[in-house]
């Protein structure tokens, strides 16, 4: 037997030889490189030149799909959005047992595989621009958003940040209450915290904001990024080319589109850097959606009672002890004072 080219034995770990001759076939890509990406939880991924075919992993991952593309179907209508555009849905046994997509390819690498060597001052401003881009996407008109995306996403793993008391806290009338509530957990195990106002003025305002399409999972490896010339020197900066996997897309409220708790470890190293990237998160956005700003560190004290929110829970679950509760609830404290 003949020893297959390379790259054609990764690509029949998804796809047998006769499904790829009818992928090639129908699609027109003879003999054109095809490169297959399992990394995906629920899909795989076979990337040509200029286009991704995207597969549901099995049937119970067809309903993310058709989130996706609805949602990439959306975007190609919004200005400046740096997401795949739609360039089909497909039916074909001969190539997958169920329904597929494709959409166009965008420049660039994951985030993710250059976090660990990027300083943090260009960390930074990645994320400011970041936050100008969800800006864009949170600006999609809602009034023809199909039913698919006007519903939240099956769950796909353990609760995380954006349950709970966040959920709690932003439904209208919910804010006070729900600080209250967290203010009496957090003394009952010790920890100091300031007047119930001094947490629920900041935060008025941006509860209060209306749902948008959100993205749902935003962290660094569904951010592709390339690198451009510094102005001043000779530095390289990285810009953001695209922002990728949309299956969790659905109409919610803004903030969750900034929770570095869908991040991996990498960020949470520059941790004590958080209210400053915060500010600049949320003053860019509001910049570039026309809001007011009137204190850019709403965005840290919403996800720092969140985040203090989770730690109670895990220790009522037995899951953190009363030591490691007061040491991490103790430092998003002190980073709350260290704003005023």
């Amino acid at each position: 037997m003949a020893t297959p080219p390379p790259g054609d034995v990764c690509l029949q770990a998804v796809l047998i030889p006769p499904q790829e001759e009818r992928l090639r076939a129908r699609f027109e890509l003879r003999d054109a490189p095809l490169r297959v990406d399992v990394t995906g939880w629920h899909k795989y991924a076979i990337v040509a030149e200029d286009r991704v075919f995207l597969f549901p992993r099995h049937a119970e991952w067809i309903e993310g799909l058709e989130r996706e593309l609805a949602a990439y179907d959306l975007l190609g209508e919004v200005a400046g959005v740096p997401a795949p555009r739609l360039v089909g849905r497909y039916d074909d046994p001969a190539i997958w047992p169920y329904p597929f997509g494709c959409v166009t390819r965008l420049p660039g690498i994951p985030y993710g595989s250059v976090e660990r060597q990027t300083p943090v001052e260009h960390l930074g401003d990645l994320l400011e621009e970041l936050a100008t881009l969800i800006a864009t996407w949170h600006s999609a008109p809602l009034d023809a958003v199909p039913a698919v995306l006007a519903s939240a996403p099956p769950p796909s793993g353990p609760a995380g940040l954006d349950h709970g008391w966040g959920r709690a806290a932003l439904r209208p009338g919910g804010l006070a209450p729900a600080i209250e509530a967290l203010q009496a957990r957090l003394s009952a195990s010790g920890l100091d915290t300031p007047p119930t106002a001094r947490w629920v003025e900041p935060l008025r305002a941006l509860a209060a904001l209306a749902p948008v399409l959100v993205h749902g999972d935003v962290h660094e490896d569904q951010i592709l990024i390339a690198e451009t010339a510094a102005d001043t020197d000779d530095a390289t900066l990285l810009r953001i080319t695209g922002i990728l996997d949309w299956e969790t897309a659905r109409i919610d409220h803004p903030v969750w589109d900034f929770n570095f708790g869908e991040w991996g470890f990498g960020i949470w190293e520059h941790r004590s850097r958080f209210p400053a990237f915060r500010r600049r998160m949320w003053a860019a956005y509001c910049r570039r959606r026309g809001l007011p700003c009137d204190d850019a560190s709403a965005l840290h004290l919403f996800y720092t009672l969140v985040e203090m929110a989770w730690c109670l829970d895990e220790h009522d679950a037995e899951r953190m002890d009363a030591d490691g509760l007061r040491r991490e609830c103790g430092w998003r404290l002190a980073s709350l004072r260290e704003e005023v």
